[in-house]
């Protein structure tokens, strides 16, 4: 099974790392995460402009925009034949769809 493995605090927070780890017992887990943390962004995603990328080496990428851009990119540039995206552990309360943003 391939995993993709996100979320919202960015990639070098600790709880990606429990996700990724806990994830890898059930596939290949890839981790595209935000460069910086993005909590409370609601669905932000970037339609302007462009989006920097880094490969971190070991399956471990960060992308410059937000969560749902990291989503976007690993289905359509990094990985092929996903089974599933998880995402988590958020550091703090992770109110989902009770927190939108009007813009």
């Amino acid at each position: 099974m391939k995993i993709v493995v996100t979320n919202d605090d960015g990639i070098y927070s600790e709880g990606i790392d429990v996700l990724a780890d806990a994830a890898s017992e059930f596939g290949d887990v890839t981790v595209v995460a935000p460069r910086h943390p993005h909590s409370g962004c609601s669905h932000q995603m970037t339609f302007d402009g462009h989006l920097d990328a880094a490969d971190l080496g070991g399956d471990r990428h960060w992308i410059d925009g937000f969560p749902a851009d990291c989503v976007r990119i690993a289905l359509a540039e990094l990985c092929s034949s996903v089974d599933l995206v998880v995402s988590g552990v958020n550091h703090g309360s992770n109110l989902g769809l009770d927190n939108f943003l009007s813009g």
